[in-house]
């Protein structure tokens, strides 16, 4: 099984990129050169003052959010209810049947009389 950090280099021949390790490319058959280790570049000294600057950046962010003494602020009072408030039921709940109420009679029909004759 493969490292997870093969290292590839191009083919002279072919142009493709080829293990390190092989000796011959194995696209088209050339001989592969072997090439001495490389070493690091060494960083320049731009990515070490950016790494400066986040450094403090996050220290400074750190001890501005420290805790404070004060405590904080107690949550605004709900108002209070009025005598005009309506309150309804919420959202699709049914009503509530209330016991001590008792329903409407319904109207009584007219009676009917006899007409009258002359």
């Amino acid at each position: 099984m493969l490292g997870a950090m093969t290292s590839l280099v191009p083919c002279t021949a072919c142009a493709r990129h080829v293990r390190a390790m092989d000796r011959a490319c194995p696209f088209c058959g050339a001989a592969i050169a072997l090439a001495a280790p490389r070493e690091p570049a060494p960083e320049p000294a731009d990515r070490l003052l950016a790494r400066a600057a986040i450094a403090f950046a996050t220290a400074t962010v750190v001890a501005a959010c420290g805790k404070t003494d004060a405590p904080p602020p107690p949550p605004p009072a709900p108002p209070a209810p009025t005598p005009t408030m309506n309150v309804a039921p919420a959202y699709g709940v049914p009503p509530m049947a209330m016991p001590d109420a008792v329903a409407p009679e319904p109207p009584k029909a007219p009676e009917k009389q006899a007409p009258e004759k002359k």
